[in-house]
Parts: C-alpha cells; structure tokens; sequence
C-alpha cells in the first residue's frame, strides 16, 4: 500500500497519474454534478498504456476502474462529502483522495479485493490508521468517519 502525502497534495499529485487537480469546483456544482464528472474521470484512467509513468507502471483494468466507480457511487449517497481527486498509481490501481487541512484520506482500488484505505491527521498521529476491506460498505463507514470527524473538530 501506497503510504498517504502527507506533506502536501503536491506530492500526491507527483506520486500518482491525476486524472483531476480540482474536485472543488465538481463539489460546488452539487453532488450528481462531481458524480458523473468523477466517474469521467475513473473510466479516461484505462486510456493509460502500461508505462504510462516512463518506470514501467501498470495499466489501470476495468476491474479496478468499476470497483472505483462502485464505491464513488456509494460515497456519493453521504451528505456533504465532497468529489474526491482521482489518480492512478503505478501498481494498476485507481486511487481516489481527500485533503482537509492537515487531515488525508486515500482509498485505493484494485483488481483485485480487498480496497485499501490510509487516514493521515498531521494533528492528531493517533487518529492516523489503514487497513483494507473486501466489503464497500465498510471502506464508505471510513469516508464518513473522515467527513464526520472534520465536522466535529470545526465546531
């Protein structure tokens, strides 16, 4: 597992393939907007040819791609959570990822099971944690935990 930039979004953005430097912007137009724009950019991923890095990097299969798309569509069902950035990693897998402040979150979704996640908080080091499931479900309750947290610490 790819460990989380925690520096900056810069280094995420040196580390991946960004198929999207602005999910800001998909956020504000509303949640069907960054929805269909998200998933845009998940299916333009199988575009990559293997080498796509110039090192040998792996070309993103579809079975990464739906299970990406799978959980954007279930992530998409939680109130105010917004469009996450999108990248391709070297391993063939398509990763999606939040900045808030000092707090990260990358969940990365491969060919195969299970889909791996990292929380970073710069802050709070024991709130960082990763770990991976088989069931959606349960990387959507770690998206929400993420949201859910940043909401708490803001009031």
């Amino acid at each position: 597992m790819s460990p989380l930039a925690a520096e900056s979004d810069n280094l995420a953005f040196a580390r991946y393939h960004v198929a999207d430097v602005s999910s800001g912007e998909d956020a504000a137009a509303g949640t069907m907007d960054w929805v269909g724009a998200t998933v845009r950019k998940i299916r333009a991923l199988g575009s990559l040819p293997p080498g796509w890095d110039s090192y040998g990097a792996s070309s993103i299969p579809v079975e990464a791609r739906d299970r990406a798309i799978g959980l954007v569509v279930r992530v998409a069902t939680l109130e105010g959570v917004p469009a996450p950035h999108v990248g391709a990693t070297p391993d063939g897998e398509v990763v999606l990822w939040w900045r808030e402040g000092i707090k990260g979150l990358e969940v990365f979704a491969g060919e195969h099971e299970p889909i791996e996640f990292v929380v970073t908080n710069e802050a709070h080091p024991e709130r960082s944690r990763e770990g991976n499931s088989t069931r959606v479900d349960q990387i959507v309750w770690h998206v929400h935990d993420f949201f859910c947290d940043s909401q708490r610490a803001d009031a």
